[in-house]
């Protein structure tokens, strides 16, 4: 009940404490209103990026990601076929890897479809523009 009591008033001293603080930044609004227009005028200077720059630069990294990710898959999906072919007297194993490769279907499913994603996007801008 005590320590109750004592929380409270803490409490209550911590929020007066806050309420009748004020501490200056030193800010008013002209500096501000300043310093958005810096910030501002810095956005319209700037150079914009090309697109066809970014898909030069992106696309051979996507295409050697999804390499890497087509090839991994195949060898992950091998080794999960050959170990399910091994333990054909364990039911609890064939269990097992049953679940490992629904993990592998979902990595296959997110690898080509982002690539997928990426090149309906791209064919879709390019229309547009």
């Amino acid at each position: 009940m005590k320590i109750k009591k004592i929380c409270t008033v803490l409490t209550i001293i911590f929020v007066i404490i806050t309420i009748f603080s004020t501490v200056s930044y030193g800010w008013d609004w002209s500096s501000i209103k300043g310093d958005a227009k810096n910030f501002i005028n810095k956005g319209k200077n700037q150079t914009y990026i090309d697109e066809d720059d970014i898909e030069s630069n992106i696309m051979p990294a996507a295409r050697i990601l999804m390499g890497f990710g087509s090839i991994t898959a195949v060898i992950v999906t091998l080794v999960i076929g050959i170990k399910y072919m091994m333990a054909a007297s364990n039911p609890e194993e064939q269990a097992k890897l049953k679940k490992q490769l629904i993990g592998v279907v979902v990595s296959i499913i997110v690898i080509f479809g982002a690539y997928s994603i990426w090149v309906i996007a791209n064919k879709f801008m390019e229309g547009i523009s």
